[in-house]
């Protein structure tokens, strides 16, 4: 584990000369634009511990631990793409391939995803696998500052179909507000390891996106402290906590180029 997290750290600090970025989203999926050639290495952190402990008993939950993923995508063609990831919650790898494009006449891109998952089922050594399906749709800026996001995903080993928004607000060149919402979907089966907790069933997060060259820096509060559209468009499991609690966590996504 601290092996890679050394890499992480060495690959978000390798230089970069390219200075154009997407408009990406802390969890939600959003419609790639990187060119070939080019490359994304991302961390998502999530601290578990509730940001109203006591700050000199826990540090606003920071010292309860975190759900750590690592991803890395590279285009392989034209709209073609392909990532891989870790994610520390269940030991969960992932594997995805998508297919995105922009529409000329239209200010707003599109992306279909399929993710191939293999985890550890809760407090075991076996192993299951899933597959997830996103349509993600983006809109370019309105009026050069607002810019919603919409992903809808099937879960295909719970077969549940889920949702989720998201709007962005460009305050500065830098600077961006933004705030995602996943609403409950009473659907699917959801049987296997992934049933329905108990308590509200919503998620939601909120936070700044700070852009360098090269760089975006999320720091976000949420009600659950899981990463992706995944477990956030399921809902409340026996895995992924959400209470009327809030959680503090960080994106930092690397462009790359080669």
């Amino acid at each position: 584990m601290r092996v890679v997290l050394v890499l992480a750290l060495l690959i978000l600090s390798l230089p970069c000369i390219v200075s154009a970025y997407e408009d990406s989203m802390p969890n939600l999926i959003a419609p790639s634009t990187l060119k070939w050639g080019q490359g994304e290495f991302s961390v998502q952190h999530r601290f578990l511990g509730r940001i109203d402990k006591i700050p000199g008993d826990r540090f606003f939950g920071i010292q309860d631990g975190a759900n750590i993923g690592l991803a890395v995508r590279v285009p392989i063609k034209a709209g073609f793409e392909v990532k891989g990831g870790w994610l520390r919650s269940r030991s969960e790898y992932t594997v995805d391939a998508s297919y995105g494009r922009e529409f000329g006449k239209f200010p707003l891109g599109a992306q279909l995803n399929l993710q191939f998952s293999d985890f550890e089922v809760g407090g075991t050594t076996a192993r299951k696998c899933n597959f997830f399906y996103v349509l993600s749709v983006q809109t370019k800026p309105i009026f050069k500052r607002i810019q919603p996001c919409l992903d809808v995903g099937y879960d295909y080993l719970n077969r549940h179909t889920g949702i989720g928004a998201g709007i962005a607000f460009r305050v500065s060149e830098r600077i961006t507000l933004y705030g995602e919402y996943f609403p409950s979907m009473e659907n699917g089966s959801r049987k296997h390891e992934t049933w329905r907790g108990e308590g509200p069933e919503d998620f939601y997060d909120f936070g700044v996106r700070i852009e360098t060259y090269g760089h975006h820096f999320f720091l976000l509060l949420s009600d659950g402290n899981i990463v992706g559209p995944k477990y956030l468009m399921l809902g409340p499991t026996p895995f992924v906590d959400r209470t009327e609690y809030l959680y503090f966590g960080f994106n930092i996504e690397r462009r790359l180029q080669f």
